[in-house]
């Protein structure tokens, strides 16, 4: 007896098509992932034929998206694409990868659901730090935030990714109790170092997953600026002060850079006559002689190399043609990402890491309403029930 075929399921071709070139895949990707001919992919996105039901199921799987999602009349509506201002160490991608758009439709998720669910609850969902402008010197708009922000997070500063990470988290938690959630997903990182989503209730925050903890830190730094400027955009940090780095891009780095090292915090830990010490050698002679003061001071504001250069050459303290050179070795040296770490994953941990404390606790706050069920907040988390007693007391332990 032959095998009983899965019935054909009519959908709406357009519906179809939206859901793939949302999803960022070609038809003969959807073609290959699916062991069909393409022309069987573009028969369904025009209306001449109709996928099966075991094809619609696998459909959904491979686009990321619920089934009931390509059952739909018409397309649904959705944001514009942030504004791209990538320029990726000299270079730029012609189209988002499948693994950019996925992170851009949970973080849109992400701040649709919080808002939802703030609105449930009555929460103030305003941010609440004060607005900036290009046309600000970035230092002062860097002060008048960091003073916001309760100032330094930490005390002396260690070497190490621990310490590192920590700061990472505590400068994390401060921006969210402005009510701006601040996101981790994974993106190819020769792609993009973040993104963020401005919104008049709960700006959003992506860093990527990938990046190194001092890495992220200058992305949470670097989007915050572009939010509070009214802007969102798709960002790396490679400005190098060149005339093809979107204006917008050298402001934020700028900014960024100026409130994780404060001129009034770096300046008395310069050794006197840095500058004088150029005279006579080459640039490459140089920045050896300089790499043992860069290490001692990035440990001590827990920030890369390059942060720590580029303000010595913001603030005066070394050579323009200095922080050139080193930008140039710098961007010829392989990146690479941060391995997974291996062992036991704490679930609860995982998941309050990648959502956000504000976002988590805005789901465990309208869990203990009654406002959605143990369900729902898993759900939402993308973890089981089990654990959400735990995600309440990591947020509550964070905010507390």
């Amino acid at each position: 007896m032959a095998p009983r075929e899965s019935p054909k399921i009519p959908v709406e071709p357009t519906v179809l098509k939206w859901a793939r070139e949302s999803a960022g895949l070609g038809p003969a990707s959807v073609a290959h992932a699916l062991k069909i001919g393409e022309e069987v992919v573009k028969h369904w996105e025009e209306g001449t034929d109709a996928p099966s039901l075991s094809n619609l199921r696998k459909i959904a799987h491979l686009y990321k998206r619920p089934l009931a999602a390509l059952l739909l009349d018409r397309p649904p509506a959705e944001g514009s694409f942030p504004r791209d201002y990538r320029r990726v160490w000299g270079s730029r991608s012609e189209k988002p990868s499948p693994e950019f758009l996925l992170a851009v439709r949970r973080a849109r998720r992400a701040h649709a659901a919080a808002s939802e669910l703030a609105g449930l609850l009555g929460r103030n969902t305003s941010m609440n730090l004060g607005r900036i402008s290009d046309q600000m010197d970035p230092e002062i708009a860097a002060e008048s935030v960091r003073n916001q922000l309760s100032g330094e997070p930490f005390g002396r500063a260690r070497a190490g990714s621990h310490n590192a990470n920590k700061v990472f988290k505590l400068w994390r938690t401060r921006i969210e109790a402005c009510n701006i959630l601040v996101l981790e997903e994974r993106i190819p990182i020769e792609e993009a170092r973040g993104f963020s989503l401005n919104a008049k209730e709960l700006p959003t925050i992506v860093v990527n997953k990938n990046d190194s903890a001092v890495a992220k830190t200058f992305t949470l730094f670097h989007e915050l600026c572009h939010l509070l400027m009214s802007q969102e955009g798709i960002c790396d940090l490679a400005n190098n002060g060149q005339s093809i780095y979107d204006p917008n891009e050298a402001y934020c780095n700028r900014f960024a850079g100026a409130l994780l090292v404060p001129k009034g915090l770096l300046a008395p830990l310069v050794p006197p006559h840095l500058l004088e010490r150029y005279v006579g050698r080459s640039p490459i002679d140089y920045i050896h002689q300089l790499d043992e003061e860069l290490g001692r001071l990035s440990a001590r504001f827990c920030v890369s190399r390059d942060v720590v250069i580029r303000r010595l050459a913001d603030l005066g303290f070394v050579p323009k043609e200095i922080y050139q050179e080193w930008r140039r070795i710098w961007m010829a040296q392989p990146k690479e990402e941060t391995k997974k770490r291996g062992g036991r994953v704490d679930m609860a941990h995982k998941r309050v890491n990648e959502w956000g404390f504000l976002f988590s606790s805005i789901v465990s706050e309208a869990l203990r309403s009654d406002e959605i069920t143990s369900s729902d907040a898993a759900d939402y988390l993308n973890l089981r029930v089990k654990h959400l007693p735990k995600i309440g007391y990591i947020v509550a332990k964070a905010f507390g």
